[in-house]
């Protein structure tokens, strides 16, 4: 197959369940652990973990953008190569 690089299929999408278990000593060892470390840290603060960055929605609209010249151009050589073979079809 010459034209794969063409036709973009789509990658499978699995169903992936992790089921999520109860355990009350884990949890009050967690508890403990929180516990601990806010005695330890004079703050008081635990480790902070930020969900959106500086950047983040540039960047996916950057992508965006760059896939969808890149859907542009495949319909368009597409579109060229099926005008090219309809013409040698009826002019021959």
């Amino acid at each position: 197959m010459a034209f794969n690089f063409l036709f973009k299929t789509p990658k499978i999408r699995r169903f992936h369940y992790e089921p999520i278990f109860y355990d009350p000593e884990k949890e009050a060892h967690e508890e403990r652990m929180k516990r601990i470390m806010k005695e330890v840290n004079a703050s008081g603060s635990e480790e902070y973990k930020p969900g959106l960055t500086r950047g983040t929605f540039r960047d996916y609209y950057k992508n965006k953008r760059r896939s969808d010249r890149y859907h542009t151009l495949r319909l368009m050589i597409i579109v060229f190569i099926l005008l090219l073979l309809a013409y040698f079809l009826i002019f021959r």
